[in-house]
């Protein structure tokens, strides 16, 4: 789960950057995001360690839809309402 800042900065570096390696302005982010630099700095840290976006030689990508790994969740267990309605 996202915090409210990581969620957007992570809005603002999708909308300036796409998904291009870029380096990104980090004033900029602030004045978009109305956080100051320390709380961007640990969002976007916060997004690296979550996989939402890659850092790579000072360059920046936030990770489309499609490219993230989500893990499988578990089939849905047959409610005891249903009294096998549906078996």
């Amino acid at each position: 789960m996202l915090t409210d800042c990581e969620r957007k900065v992570l809005r603002v570096l999708h909308s300036l950057y796409g998904q291009a390696w870029s380096v990104p302005d980090i004033k900029r982010i602030c004045r978009f995001t109305l956080r100051r630099e320390d709380q961007v700095r640990r969002a976007i840290t916060g997004l690296i360690e979550a996989r939402y976006v890659e850092l790579r030689d000072g360059q920046i990508r936030v990770i489309h839809g499609s490219e993230l790994i989500i893990a499988k969740a578990e089939p849905a267990k047959p409610s005891p309402w249903l009294g096998g309605l549906f078996d």
